[in-house]
Formats: structure tokens, sequence, C-alpha cells
């Protein structure tokens, strides 16, 4: 996915959208202007209408960010401004984002986003007669049409007590006009809210954590960096520098350093050498009980600051679940402290772009290399 066409629209429009909703915008938007000069925010107009130009069907082979970055992007942009510009003024640009989000929607029985869990599917039923038509009653004029219920929808995100609350206020009342699935619903949470000191330097924590119903084994990916660049919009490349313990298969333990590429800002490439540390967990075999796999953690540290970079570090882990067989918990961190003053004081940089869109590409099962 990070190679797919529109993707630099993509990235621009979640950056632009993220300062946008800031209340320190306007000093954002001027050190972003001197530190990147070649970047050019959009204003949220365009900002709605490059999300709804990525708005495709499930089934047309087009490779694109899952809607639920889209609908997070818009969800959390509505709440921070408190639905200033957007949901009140239904602006052309954003009722043109709701008409495409409402016209590529996927089916009732459309399994998309994270699930619950797997369970076998019962035979199907032999159908029932049809019903007798309805008698026929008076017309109803009152009821809002699709596009109005997804503006209350996010008007109510907008009243919501914090952003949690706010997405939960949206798939109430957008749930069934969107069709919404429980893993949608239930979609990946961005926490940024905690810091912590590495080596003298403050630093940023982001975490992410979600549950999706499949076994860990087949989550090997997951926590492979290598795999990152196909599923994120942002992450542009991992090139191997070196590998100190040889791997040959993807739940293999191994050691490697890795020269990760991220285009946050438009136009400008991220280089951070990274070491990562690939860890296979297993059970302890026993009597007539053969050893499984329990978790897979790929952990990484920065190797040396760079002139963007001064921490990087943190993990992806798989591991099994308490609440069931086959049932597997998603856990990313990541610390880090960027070099530039106006980035490092934009602390929900990472959740609104490559970070939490990663996170939530992988709550949508996007597949493996």
């Amino acid at each position: 996915m990070g190679s797919v066409a529109g993707g630099a629209g993509i990235r621009r429009a979640l950056v632009s959208l993220a300062v946008d909703a800031r209340p320190d915008a306007p000093a954002i938007r001027q050190g972003l202007a001197a530190s990147y000069p070649l970047f050019t925010l959009m204003s949220p107009a365009e900002a709605f209408t490059a999300l709804g130009a990525q708005v495709q069907p499930a089934a047309s082979g087009v490779a694109h960010v899952p809607r639920l970055v889209i609908l997070n992007a818009l969800v959390d942009y509505t709440f921070m401004t408190q639905g200033t510009v957007g949901p009140f003024g239904a602006e052309p640009a954003l009722d043109g984002l709701l008409h495409a989000l409402l016209a590529n929607r996927p089916s009732a029985s459309a399994d998309v986003g994270p699930r619950p869990s797997i369970e076998a599917t019962p035979p199907p039923a032999a159908p029932d007669p049809p019903a007798a038509p309805d008698p026929p009653g008076p017309p109803i004029g009152n009821d809002p049409s699709p596009v109005e219920t997804l503006l209350d929808a996010l008007q109510a995100a907008a009243a919501a007590a914090n952003a949690a609350a706010a997405w939960a206020a949206f798939a109430a009342g957008a749930g069934s006009a969107l069709n919404l699935s429980p893993g949608e619903v239930s979609k990946p949470v961005c926490d940024c809210s905690q810091t912590i000191v590495v080596e003298g330097i403050e630093a940023q924590v982001v975490t992410v954590t979600f549950e999706i119903g499949m076994p860990v084994e087949q989550l090997a990916h997951y926590p492979n960096p290598e795999w990152w660049p196909t599923c994120s919009v942002f992450f542009q490349a991992m090139n191997q520098i070196g590998m100190n313990v040889a791997k040959a298969a993807p739940a293999e333990d191994w050691i490697g350093t890795f020269e990760e590429v991220v285009e946050l800002i438009p136009g400008y490439l991220l280089r951070t050498p990274l070491q990562f540390i690939f860890e296979t967990m297993r059970s302890p075999a026993g009597l007539n009980k053969a050893s499984v796999i329990t978790g897979i953690r790929g952990s990484y540290q920065l190797v040396e600051k760079t002139a963007d970079i001064s921490v990087d570090q943190g993990y992806v882990e798989v591991h099994a679940s308490a609440l069931g067989p086959d049932q597997t918990t998603v856990t990313a961190v990541k610390v880090i402290t960027f070099a530039d003053p106006i980035l490092q004081q934009f602390p929900s940089l990472a959740c609104a772009t490559f970070w939490g869109e990663l996170c939530i590409d992988m709550a949508t099962a996007c597949s493996g290399p």
C-alpha cells in the first residue's frame, strides 16, 4: 500500500486535518512552512475531497486505505473542532465525502475490520415462506436522509466528552447507514497522552491495542517490519542493512538492522536506522502436549540519532488473548522524539498519521507480503 497511487494525496489530507483541528494550528502552520517549504497544507474542503477520492467499493480491486482510516480522521477532526467546520456547515466537499461513503458502503454481511471471533457457520435454515405485504400506510415525510443521518452522527461526535466517546457516538448514529462491522465499531484507539524520559530526552509514548479474531501464528507478519510498507500509506520502505540471525520462517527468531523510510510530511522522507529483535514466545511442551506459539514480538530501537529523530523505540506484539481461542491481542507501542520542535509540540501527530494509520490497517486485516 505504501506505493499506491494517490498515496501522497491521502497523506497530505490526513496531516492537514490533524493540523487544522488543533487550537494552535496557526503556529504549527507557520512552523511547518518554515521547516518544510515544499509542503502545502490542504484546506478542510480540499482534504474532504481527497478523502472522498479514496473511497472505493470493496470489490473494486483497487488498493486504497481502509474506509476506517477515513472515518477515523473525519470523526477526530469533527470532535477536535467541535463541528465548527464541517457537520454544522455541511459544506459541499463534506457532502461529497459523505455521499461517497454511502455509495460505496459494504453490504450488511461484509466482514470489514477486526473480527471479534471466528465461529463455525451453521447450515442455512430453510427459507421462510414469503410474508404478505404490509398494508399501505401514510407517507413518512420526516425521516432523515442517509446524509442527514451521518451529519447528525457527526454532530453527536462533536459534543462528546473525549475522542473515544466521539467515535462511540458516531458509530451509534451512523452504524446502520454505513453498515459498520462490529470490528469497525470497536476500532483501535490510539493513546498519545503519556511521555517518558529516554536518556535525558522527553519522548512521546504512542500506544494502540486491539483484538482480532485470528490465531497468533496467522499474524506473525504483523510484528515483522518488512511487512509494514505493504500495509501503510506512510511507510515507504524498510531497507535491510544487516541481519545478525538468518531468518528462515515467519515465526523464527532473528535480529536485524533496517533503514525505515516514512513519508510523514509529503515530499520529505524520514530515514531512520533501527535495530529489530523478532521473538517468538511458546508454551512449554508437556506429556502428550506439544509446544504452541502464544505470542510474537518485534521490538525496535534507534541505532543512532538522525537529523530528524532523537528517540525512536517500541514494539509490535501479537499474543493469545484471554477472551477465547483463536482470539489475538495486538499491541503497538512507539516512543518517539522528533528533532524538529514544531513536530515535537504536536503530540497527536503519530496517532493521526503514520502509527495510528498503520494500526487501523492492521486491524482491518490487510494481507502480508
